[in-house]
């Protein structure tokens, strides 16, 4: 950018000869320059807050479930017919027990943890963060 401001208060013409691009259209192009970093900046901290936002989100829906499954643990005793209706909860909670057990056994094996894992979507797999920082796949219907 600096280079093109530079090149833009020259006679590039005068210095350089006929077939250099005129200084207006450097002017423009360092103006289209400045004003396309300020979108990419505005675009970049609207998508920032949209992650935390859906993270916030996830980690709220993801309590709400675990309270859910600590009274369905409880009424599935008393009425077995309710294992019908809440089967992805109970996939949600094996694979986040599964997800636990596999980080524990890469400590333990000194293996480093997964990273680079892809943003959360709704109504496909998704993560939250626990206090530890592990990633959680959840599922959201």
């Amino acid at each position: 950018m600096e280079a093109l401001q530079e090149t833009g208060k020259r006679n590039l013409q005068g210095e350089l000869g006929p077939y250099a691009p005129a200084p207006q259209r450097v002017t423009a192009l360092a103006e289209r320059v400045g004003h396309t970093g300020e979108l990419v900046a505005r675009a970049e901290a609207l998508v920032a807050h949209a992650r935390e936002a859906d993270q916030i989100a996830l980690s709220d829906a993801l309590a709400l479930l675990e309270k859910v499954r600590k009274q369905y643990l409880t009424a599935v005793e008393y009425n077995t017919d309710l294992e019908a209706y809440y089967r992805s909860l109970v996939k949600l909670f094996e694979m986040r027990s599964g997800a636990i057990a596999e980080g524990i056994a890469r400590a333990k094996n000194g293996a480093p943890a997964k990273t680079g894992e892809a943003a959360p979507t709704h109504g496909a797999s998704a993560s939250t963060k626990t206090p530890s920082d592990a990633k959680i796949p959840i599922v959201l219907p």
